[in-house]
């Protein structure tokens, strides 16, 4: 849920602390192939940023949730990106393509933005991502330690092969930003302007490469109807039907309620849902999940039995938990979880996530839990001591 503006100011906040955080630029045809490839899928969960670079993608998302605010394809980013590191003196390192279309890209580089302090690239000969030449490519980054690090290998080999090597390594951010290369080398054109605001830049790549790509449009855009379909039966209730419980939530929260809550029991947290998970309600979720990575926790259990209505910003948030989970060593079960819920886990393939359990009928004894608040973990001032009463999200 970034803008142009927010999405730079992360760069280069990443770039600052050297994180070596990973970015993915994801269309139609990333999310279709995700729902087939497993560790694609965890990579997409995984990522610290997965930014929507189709413009489908971004109509779409007004329909269950909050609409995406802009699309920041890959392409779209790259004078964005490389502006940023005229401005602050940054170094740029450019993996993919071939070698005469890498070494074009550089010298561009290197002649449109002075400012860049270094430019460096490498287009390695083309080998399946098994047989990729790794310790040459990865004592390659490691001596020009660059700042911002483009991967243009396409998708899914980009995000596997940067997941895969990324300890090798240190910069600040790594991108897959697929054929990107050809055009920062000039060798491929983009399509006008006006084509890519209403969304038609697949018709000019489909012109241009029509062996290439005709196979691959026709399986994406019958997968996207599917799922499109799948969704709008499920989410049966309009925004229209929830406008008014909707207004009085919001409302609540402004004066610091909250529907969601968080107990303790040794080493387990367990979350409690309100009756909706919108994004009014995520942001608090996430910010006390935050809070997890200071703890030393066994498990998080998010207890839907009374969650009736979630958005895409609420499996979003949901998604969010257990990329933070695997971070902080931890594992994430859903428990008491509605079949409309399990179906959906389903359909995402998130029940075959590592560290994801669904549990449809599991439940717990609420006498069990301490309710004081976990060390480290700065919930509500007035629980001190033992309640029986829940712990606001603050």
């Amino acid at each position: 849920m970034l803008n142009r503006d927010r999405m730079l100011e992360e760069l280069r906040d990443a770039i600052t602390g050297r994180t070596g955080a990973v970015a993915c630029t994801a269309n139609v045809d990333f999310v279709v192939k995700a729902r087939r490839d497993a560790e694609l899928r965890e990579i997409l969960c995984c990522s610290e940023w997965v930014l929507c670079d189709g413009k489908p993608l971004e109509w779409l998302s007004g329909l269950f949730g909050p609409g995406i605010p802009e699309r920041l394809a890959g392409s779209d980013m790259i004078p964005w990106i490389l502006g940023l590191a005229a401005d602050h003196g940054y170094s740029v390192f450019i993996l993919g393509g071939r070698e005469d279309i890498n070494r074009r890209a550089v010298e561009n580089i290197r002649t449109q933005y002075p400012g860049i302090r270094r430019v460096d690239g490498f287009g390695p000969p083309w080998a399946p991502l098994e047989s990729m030449p790794d310790d040459e490519i990865n004592h390659r980054i490691r001596e020009a330690s660059p700042d911002i690090l483009m991967v243009c290998l396409g998708c899914p080999k980009q995000e596997k092969w940067i997941v895969r090597n990324r300890s090798h390594w240190n910069v600040g951010v790594a991108l897959g930003l697929g054929a990107c290369v050809d055009f920062m080398a000039g060798t491929k054109s983009r399509s006008p302007v006006w084509m890519r605001k209403h969304g038609l830049e697949w018709l000019y790549r489909l012109i241009h490469e029509p062996r290439r790509l005709a196979g691959r449009y026709a399986v994406d855009f019958l997968e996207l109807t599917r799922l499109t379909m799948l969704e709008v039966l499920r989410f049966k209730h309009t925004k229209a039907l929830a406008c008014h419980e909707a207004a009085s939530r919001r409302q609540k929260r402004r004066n610091g309620a909250s529907d969601s809550s968080l107990l303790r029991r040794g080493e387990n947290l367990l979350l409690l849902l309100g009756e909706e998970i919108d994004a009014d309600e995520c942001s608090r979720i996430a910010d006390a999940a935050a809070q997890m990575q200071c703890t030393s926790l066994g498990c998080l259990q998010v207890d839907c039995h009374g969650l009736k209505r979630i958005d895409s910003a609420g499996l979003g948030s949901l998604a969010e938990l257990w990329r933070l989970c695997r971070r902080a060593g931890m594992d994430l079960e859903i428990i008491r979880a509605p079949a409309w819920l399990c179906s959906i886990f389903r359909d995402w393939k998130w029940n075959e996530m590592p560290g994801f359990t669904i549990r449809e009928n599991s439940g717990y004894h609420e006498a069990s839990w301490e309710l004081t608040p976990a060390p480290n973990l700065p919930l509500a001032e007035s629980f001190q001591h033992e309640k029986e009463v829940p712990c606001m999200i603050r």
